[in-house]
């Protein structure tokens, strides 16, 4: 059964330091899930423009957003490559229109 002690205690003071200690103690799922969870919510606000479009408008938004959260080092370039992917193949779903 694990205990409190097996995590060491943190000393979290600004939003930074909560983001990547939750992340260390999930085992960097916490960027992973976070990430999906921000186009998730993207998606289904963009929905009313059609969902080529909302696909599009929200893989960019999560593109941007994991560039910035892989600065941070908070979440791995192959999620970056995948969103990458992403906004290439909505692109080229809204170009056949």
């Amino acid at each position: 059964m694990p205990t409190w002690e097996a995590y060491e205690v943190a000393n979290v003071t600004n939003i930074y330091q909560m983001m990547s200690y939750a992340n260390s103690v999930t085992d960097s799922l916490f960027g992973v899930g976070l990430t999906f969870a921000f186009f998730s919510i993207f998606f289904i606000v963009f929905r009313r423009f059609g969902d080529d479009s909302a696909f599009t408008a929200a893989s960019f938004i999560t593109f941007v957003l994991s560039v910035l959260m892989r600065a941070m080092g908070l979440l791995g370039d192959i999620y970056v490559i995948f969103f990458a992917l992403a906004t290439a193949f909505s692109i080229v779903l809204l170009m056949r229109k």
